[in-house]
């Protein structure tokens, strides 16, 4: 008798627990610091993404001239459904507009971005 109320027991923490997570917001979920390579045509470099819970962020890259090595802050920021957009502009170029998809577990991104005139895509990876 005793067996299947402690199993039923385990069942419902594990369940609620996958309630909580799965109730996340996406700005959670990519709250953190990523880093890794962004590569536009024959040109490439470092890219660091660090996003707060609410949404808000910088971005910053090397060997990117026109946008600068400073932090760039993120703007125009938007979820819809698992995909993160936002915008950040910096130097004389115009905006390095973005958008990823985000999968539940986020250890690794993958995104699409247009800056200057041309297609960046870039590949990170969460280091905090």
């Amino acid at each position: 008798m005793r067996r299947p109320i402690l199993r039923l027991s385990v069942v419902g923490i594990l369940l609620s627990m996958a309630v909580a997570f799965a109730g996340q917001e996406p700005a959670e979920t990519l709250a953190g610091t990523w880093q890794g390579a962004w590569y536009r045509g024959m040109t490439s470099g470092q890219m660091t993404l660090e996003v707060k819970a609410d949404g808000s962020g910088t971005v910053t890259f090397t060997n990117l001239e026109t946008f600068g090595e400073e932090p760039a802050p993120l703007a125009r920021t938007r979820f819809t459904g698992a995909q993160f957009q936002f915008s950040a502009a910096a130097g004389s170029r115009g905006a390095f507009v973005a958008k990823m998809e985000v999968p539940d577990a986020a250890t690794q991104l993958r995104g699409n971005a247009r800056y200057d005139g041309f297609p960046v895509t870039f590949e990170l990876r969460r280091v905090r």
